[in-house]
């Protein structure tokens, strides 16, 4: 802003004909300047032949504001179009130090966790992770993406809704903590007055534990693809068939670029910035089944792409090119097993049948139809190279959760 000092503007009507508002600007080591200001910038007039008395002193109290607005925001009357747009510059600056991310990035960075210890290494990732795929594109969904806008309400409707629909209590008690974390630490900056979520209780179980690991049979999963097929729902189904078929997670798959697809080899190279480790310097190599390349050609010729685009993300069809809102695809998706439900009455009863649900049936039918095939040594490797698993163990015991048989393919009594 520009550094004057002014005397308030006033009104001069001593010649009736010829009203003007009079002030007086001053900047350092310039003198003093008596300005007069007729209504012609502002498009009031306070001289017209056809005004009404009346109307020329409403337009000169309106004139007299203006000028006085300009005024105190340090803007020069005379160059107030330049002055304008240094103020809207400096209140986009001033609003984004309230956006969600940026403060979520000042949070992180308070707590060392952009250069985390070894023991915090796994916590800065899932609270990043939690955060910048979950928490603020739920909210900012809702047109909600300044800390100020975040209320007890929205924020229990939040936790309430993650509650019935995806988390244990457990689990929901934990992102509650890492919320109340958050916000707190604005508070301890003065960036908020108090912390929003603050008197929100920790939940309780019912007793009925929440089937995490929900599979769908894989009649259920081919009329899901058909229908999405024959109602022309070629996104959606290309946003389940990745799941499905390259067990790519629904996080993952919303911010895909065409970078990540290699079609020539018939495989996805996910870049670790993408994946829930967070490794930047790491790419992971996913085979692509028949039916996923089959998808992404119909999706691509469908919407036109050019897949040399490596900037250009999969799912997204608006030229913002953001990564797809996790509200949008599970309203598609929600329509979807409805009317699927509808059509087979006694299909889909499973209780926690989701989208995520599509990555765990389709590790399940994969792994059983490879284990009669090459048996199962050698399907387990399949399922752990797909799945990105660092230990077998760790993919074992997925297998487990989703109910895979894993035991030992050599059935010699050799006690005969």
């Amino acid at each position: 802003m520009q550094n004057f000092k002014f005397t308030a503007p006033f009104l001069s009507d001593k010649d009736s004909k010829k009203w003007m508002v009079r002030y007086k600007i001053e900047y350092p080591d310039r003198k003093a300047e008596y300005r007069k200001e007729f209504g012609k910038r502002y498009g009031l007039s306070i001289n017209g032949k056809d005004l009404k008395l009346s109307q020329r002193k409403e337009n000169a109290e309106l004139l007299i504001a203006a000028v006085l607005q300009e005024l105190e925001m340090g803007i020069d009357p005379e160059n107030s179009l330049i002055g304008y747009e240094q103020v809207k510059l400096k209140k986009l600056e001033a609003e984004k130090q309230f956006t969600l991310e940026y403060n979520f990035n000042f949070y992180f960075n308070k707590m060392g966790y952009d250069r985390p210890t070894e023991k915090q290494k796994d916590s800065a990732r899932n609270i990043r992770m939690f955060f910048e795929n979950q928490f603020i594109p739920y909210f900012k969904n809702l047109k909600i993406n300044d800390v100020r806008e975040l209320t007890k309400l929205s924020l229990r409707n939040y936790l309430d809704h993650q509650q019935s629909t995806v988390w244990e209590a457990s689990s929901v008690n934990v992102r509650k903590g890492w919320i109340s974390a958050f916000l707190g630490k604005l508070v301890e900056f003065d960036i908020l007055p108090v912390n929003p979520i603050a008197g929100i209780k920790n939940y309780k179980t019912n007793g009925v534990k929440k089937t995490r690991f929900q599979t769908f049979s894989e009649k259920e999963i081919e009329i899901i693809f058909n229908y999405c097929r024959e109602n022309q729902l070629v996104r959606l189904e290309l946003f389940l068939k990745i799941i499905y078929y390259a067990y790519i997670r629904k996080s993952e798959t919303r911010r895909m670029t065409f970078a990540h697809l290699n079609l020539i080899g018939k495989q996805l190279e996910m870049s670790g910035d993408i994946t829930k480790k967070g490794d930047d310097d790491k790419i992971y190599k996913v085979k692509m089944h028949p039916d996923l390349i089959d998808v992404f050609e119909r999706y691509v010729s469908h919407y036109n792409f050019n897949i040399d685009d490596p900037n250009k993300v999969i799912m997204s069809l608006t030229k913002r090119n953001s990564p797809l809102a996790v509200n949008f695809i599970q309203k598609d998706f929600d329509v979807m097993l409805q009317a699927v439900k509808k059509a087979n009455p006694d299909m889909y009863k499973k209780p926690g049948q989701t989208i995520y649900s599509f990555k765990h049936s389709g590790v399940q039918h994969r792994y059983n139809r490879l284990k009669s095939e090459i048996g199962g040594a050698k399907a387990l490797d399949f399922v752990r190279s797909q799945c990105r698993h660092q230990h077998q163990s760790t993919t074992e015991i997925y297998l487990q959760n989703i109910g895979c048989d894993i035991s030992p393919d050599d059935n010699t009594n050799y006690f005969l």
